[in-house]
């Protein structure tokens, strides 16, 4: 398989079947706006996801964490992840792998 070297542009998205024989199915430079909230659920896939820029909380069941950037979060099988953004937009790249 071939070898990927390239810059992902904010809200792009990249298919990495192309270049990974894994389970890997995507990666995504995902812009979150003040008040956001994004829900990360994995029931048809997981998700690894590392904050580039911004702050805002997490939750995961009952359980909720300020983050800002750098943090990083897994969503594993059937697991959910809350995003809820502050005053500032938040940046994100998102890994997606299929379940098998």
């Amino acid at each position: 398989m071939p070898g990927y070297v390239g810059k992902l542009a904010p809200g792009q998205t990249l298919s990495a079947r192309p270049y990974l024989a894994g389970s890997w199915r995507e990666f995504a430079r995902v812009r979150l706006e003040p008040g956001e909230e994004r829900l990360f659920d994995a029931d048809a896939a997981e998700y690894s996801i590392v904050v580039i820029s911004g702050e805002g909380t997490a939750q995961v069941a009952s359980r909720i964490e300020p983050f800002d950037a750098g943090a990083s979060f897994t969503v594993g099988y059937r697991a959910q992840l809350r995003l809820t953004v502050a005053e500032q937009p938040v940046e994100l790249f998102v890994t997606t792998l299929d379940i098998e």
